[in-house]
């Protein structure tokens, strides 16, 4: 009797063991010990207020890989498309993907998309990428009233134009170029001024005021006509790069008019 109890503790116990190891692996994205790319998504409204879900965000790889052909000595060029979608958290993982350079695209309708550009993978490890965010484009729009230079500072006034009353914020961007035609896609120099709360008012009017040391940098000369021109954005705003050098700012809005100025003469003491 001794010898069949035991016998059948150790069915027992090998019956346990089989079960559970033919069990599905519960998938934790707390965790990011397996290999693959891993991240998230954050979407907000209009008014720059979190989305109460932020699920079924379509994820975008685009992967480009060079390949050496040991037969001939030659390189060929792979280009792969990956496709996955946020669960209601944001959370989102490409596993068991291809070697390569990664731009991963976040869309979803209604939202700004938002872009990591270039990314490399090399299959070996776990990558957590950064947080992401994709906005709405915001209600209002913005008027620029003067600009004036004064040792060596550039002070902006303009007015934010809000709307339905309600309390909410709005972020601004400048673009600086030396021709009338600057805009977000043609300028010298871009200039993020910070969020500004409507408090339910209509309008918000203030001067910024900004040292001239990056127009410079950005290769404004002195004695250059200098044009800016302003757009509000989203108070959770996002830009992105579509290469290594151009930037696309997806929901920037109420573009303004242009004024200009003239950039001073960098005296040296």
């Amino acid at each position: 009797m001794k010898y069949f109890v035991s016998f059948c503790v150790a069915i027992a116990i090998a019956f346990s063991i089989s079960i559970s190891c033919n069990k599905p692996a519960e998938y934790d994205f707390s965790q990011d010990s397996i290999r693959g790319l891993w991240g998230s998504v954050e979407l907000y409204n209009e008014f720059g207020e979190r989305a109460p879900s932020f699920n079924n965000v379509q994820i975008v790889a685009h992967i480009s890989d060079t390949i050496l052909n040991f037969s001939d000595g030659t390189t060929s060029v792979i280009d792969t498309i990956i496709t996955t979608f946020t669960n209601n958290q944001g959370e989102w993982v490409l596993r068991s993907s291809p070697r390569g350079y990664y731009t991963i695209e976040m869309l979803k309708e209604g939202f700004g998309k938002n872009q990591i550009f270039q990314h490399h993978f090399d299959t070996t490890r776990a990558d957590t990428l950064p947080v992401m965010y994709l906005a709405q484009q915001p209600q209002g729009s913005i008027r620029l009233d003067a600009v004036n230079v004064t040792n060596q500072i550039l002070d902006i006034s303009r007015t934010i134009s809000f709307v339905g009353g309600r309390d909410y914020r709005l972020s601004t961007w400048y673009f600086f170029d030396t021709t009338a035609q600057v805009s977000n896609e043609n300028y010298a120099y871009a200039y993020m001024a910070g969020a500004k709360n409507s408090n339910g008012l209509p309008s918000n009017s203030m001067t910024i005021s900004k040292p001239l040391d990056n127009l410079r940098s950005a290769g404004i000369r002195e004695e250059q006509t200098v044009y800016v021109r302003a757009y509000v954005d989203n108070y959770k705003y996002t830009r992105f790069l579509v290469d290594s050098a151009v930037w696309e700012y997806p929901n920037i809005t109420g573009e303004s008019n242009v004024l200009e100025f003239s950039m001073p003469i960098l005296e040296i003491k």
